[in-house]
């Protein structure tokens, strides 16, 4: 499971669990990332969509070598 932490401009960051099908820039949503998640306080999956220019970063978890 990897998580991914998102910090915006206002200095709030966002943790997401269980992050599925990370994309940077996909095809019709260009200039974002988008991916699915676990929500944990509702144990349900969604899917998610950010645009890169509202957002000062990302950190995706990298998988195990």
């Amino acid at each position: 499971m990897k998580s991914l932490i998102i910090w915006l401009p206002t200095g709030q960051t966002m943790k997401f669990e269980d992050v599925r099908d990370f994309d940077e820039d996909p095809p019709g949503y260009e200039e974002t990332i988008a991916f699915n998640y676990h929500g944990v306080s509702t144990s349900v999956r969604r899917k998610a969509v950010f645009m890169k220019s509202r957002l000062m970063g990302w950190a995706l978890e990298q998988e195990e070598e």
